[in-house]
């Protein structure tokens, strides 16, 4: 029932999200969670679902995609904005991941390394 439970689980597509970005290409490397390589190295054994990791606390914002193709989007502190309303709203679809922003938080638009409805076994 375990081996069944797993292969299932490594199926499904997982957006990954924590505090403290994991990718430095996607943020200051001082803002890093402490062990990040570590994370990224599990995040890369599920490649095959993880396909997006959401981050703050680098207060620029960032993105980049890994080795394994996963999506680092750290999104930009919004406590210190001076516009007023700085929000996001996901939207996700079959094929893409469409952030619209407000304020200081940019629009975003990613394509999925597969369409979830479609994911790998």
């Amino acid at each position: 029932i375990r081996d069944s439970l797993y292969s299932y689980m490594i199926c499904v597509p997982f957006f990954a999200s924590g505090h403290l970005p994991v990718l430095e290409s996607s943020a200051h490397a001082a803002n890093l969670l402490w062990n990040f390589d570590e994370v990224l190295r599990v995040l890369s054994l599920h490649k095959n679902s993880v396909l997006c990791y959401c981050s703050g606390h680098d207060h620029d914002g960032g993105y980049d995609q890994d080795e394994a193709r996963i999506h680092h989007i750290t999104f930009p502190g919004v406590i210190e904005a001076t516009d007023g309303n700085p929000f996001g709203t996901a939207h996700l679809h079959d094929n893409q991941l469409i952030i619209y922003g407000n304020g200081s938080v940019p629009n975003i638009c990613i394509d999925l390394k597969y369409p979830i409805g479609n994911a790998p076994s």
